[in-house]
């Protein structure tokens, strides 16, 4: 009598726990037909764009890289983010660029020569580099890029590339960096940040006409120019090219490589 008592109480008590798990089962598969959001990679370019159908909202977490419209998403600079889908679901979207002259460079400021040596792929070690300067030679379509140290740590980076590139270097910068124009005199100079503003930038750069065979584009921490006086993108143009003219860095690496 007892058995029979047991095995019809553990019949009834499994008998209730599979329909409770069905039953919730069942809830969450209508749950989610009626709400299928799909959160596969979305792939754009710098000036792409595509529109999510079939949701409300859109909402990026680094309007830097892709920014939206309503349930549009743009394409803005290279990088990797994701999209808020009804204000509940998460989306990965990278933004792919169109034009690649050369890799990097590696902006990991305040880094060794040692990890600039393990992570620089592109180009060939200048055999003039010294515990101040690594040059490497036909990186890409940079001719030279250049890093420069201050007590071991990575202080700034120089690319020099042809003006045959003119058009193409321009783009490929702005993909990267949000690029604005400074004014000196007759000479027009662009400097850019990879951020909104440039507290939340890590690099500046900036682009300049070397002669009438190269281009030349400088990079330093953004970190550099984040007090008060500096706060204004043309203010940190302004004292990029002073920096670079006052330290002739290109001059040095051409002359050294």
């Amino acid at each position: 009598m007892e058995k029979k008592r047991f095995w019809k109480f553990f019949s009834f008590t499994m008998a209730a726990l599979l329909t409770s798990g069905l039953v919730a089962c069942s809830k969450d598969d209508e749950k989610e037909k009626e709400d299928p959001i799909d959160t596969s990679l979305i792939t754009l370019s710098a000036e792409g764009e595509t529109t999510i159908t079939g949701v409300n909202s859109v909402k990026s977490n680094n309007e830097f890289v892709a920014y939206t419209k309503g349930t549009t998403v743009y394409g803005y600079h290279v990088g990797e983010t994701s999209l808020i889908i009804n204000d509940k679901k998460e989306r990965p979207v990278r933004v792919v660029p169109k034009y690649n002259l050369y890799d990097g460079p590696i902006c990991n400021w305040g880094c060794s020569q040692s990890y600039i040596k393990e992570h620089q792929k592109q180009g060939t070690l200048s055999p003039k580099s010294t515990d101040t300067m690594l040059g490497y030679l036909n990186a890409g379509a940079a001719s030279l890029l250049g890093y420069t140290f201050e007590n071991g740590k990575l202080k700034s980076i120089m690319a020099a590339v042809s003006t045959n590139h003119t058009s193409s270097f321009a783009s490929f910068l702005s993909e990267r960096y949000m690029m604005l124009p400074v004014y000196e005199g007759k000479d027009t100079y662009f400097v850019g940040m990879d951020g909104l503003t440039l507290a939340e930038s890590k690099t500046v750069v900036l682009l300049m006409v070397y002669n009438t065979e190269m281009l030349a584009a400088a990079y330093q921490p953004a970190s550099t120019y984040t007090t008060r006086a500096y706060s204004d993108i043309k203010q940190v143009g302004e004292q990029m090219i002073k920096r670079v003219r006052e330290e002739h860095l290109l001059k040095k690496m051409l002359n050294e490589n």
